[in-house]
């Protein structure tokens, strides 16, 4: 599942990932190219998920220390699979 989501980030494939998290929400440790991105996945709505990331964008404009989130390949926020809506 992993591969799967990550295709929609990255034309390179993982090196590897760990999964930290998997009980109400999946939290991957993922590599790709020697560097570490972070994968979430949720039983959450789409509409809460676009709300969520459009906060945080709001926070990083003010300056505030939030991380930002990757777009997919195709300019999407999240990746929707298996029931779970990926971000990262």
């Amino acid at each position: 599942m992993i591969q799967n989501v990550m295709r929609n980030y990255f034309k390179e494939p993982i090196t590897g990932h760990k999964i930290l998290r998997d009980k109400e929400r999946l939290v991957a440790e993922v590599e790709v190219d020697g560097k570490t991105f972070y994968l979430k996945g949720e039983k959450q709505s789409a509409a809460f998920v676009e709300k969520m990331i459009g906060f945080i964008d709001m926070m990083r404009n003010a300056k505030l220390p939030f991380s930002m989130s990757k777009l997919t390949l195709d300019g999407k926020p999240y990746v929707e699979h298996d029931g779970l809506i990926f971000y990262s």
